[in-house]
């Protein structure tokens, strides 16, 4: 039973982060361990379908992970690196579909390990004949967030990170600092621990 509960709690896990997909890219012949503060260089100026409340929360979600690798912000705009950051949400469509199989037996239900004949249901007629499939079509949608990393001094890219995830309403924005944490994983700064 302990092993079952297990392994039910492990695929809630996994298929809570199964949508989050992460990439990112960086120039390896720079010397990361010499940056000590950042600045913001905003947002891109397409990302304007976010609110000022999720940017907020990205940019802080974003400040704790760089205090935790060391790095102190520099209001001025004068960082070692400067950070810009680019939000794109698409809508998609999926389709989601159920299936009824109850359909033949003696009180309108047919299982077919159950072999109990026919009955009155949507299958009757037929052991076999299932009572139907419903099919539904909605709406999701998914967020898409850049971060590059440029060296202030030659305004070169650094490092881009790129996170790419399924945005449902009932999220609310709970789980942005998570999503930024899986992100800065492949930061070439580690946390100070």
């Amino acid at each position: 039973m302990k092993k079952i509960i297990f392994l039910a709690i492990i695929a809630v896990i996994v298929s809570s982060c199964s949508s989050l997909k992460v990439t990112y890219n960086m120039d390896t012949s720079l010397d990361f361990s010499k940056y000590k503060t950042y600045s913001y260089y905003g947002w891109d100026s397409t990302s304007t379908q976010i609110s000022p409340h999720y940017r907020q929360a990205i940019e802080f979600a974003f400040a704790e992970e760089l205090s935790k690798r060391g790095l102190k912000y520099d209001p001025s705009g004068n960082g070692d690196i400067v950070i810009s950051l680019f939000l794109a949400i698409d809508v998609d469509k999926a389709t989601r579909t159920y299936n009824n199989y109850y359909g033949g037996g003696p009180y309108g239900f047919y299982q077919p390990t159950w072999g109990w004949g026919y009955g009155y249901g949507y299958g009757y007629g037929h052991p076999y004949a299932y009572g139907g499939v419903t099919y539904e079509e909605y709406n999701y949608y998914t967020g898409t967030l850049v971060c590059d990393v440029f060296d202030r001094r030659t305004k070169k890219l650094a490092w881009q990170g790129v996170v790419s995830k399924a945005i449902y309403p009932e999220d609310k924005g709970k789980n942005i600092s998570k999503v930024i944490a899986r992100l800065m994983l492949k930061f070439p700064i580690e946390p100070i621990e």
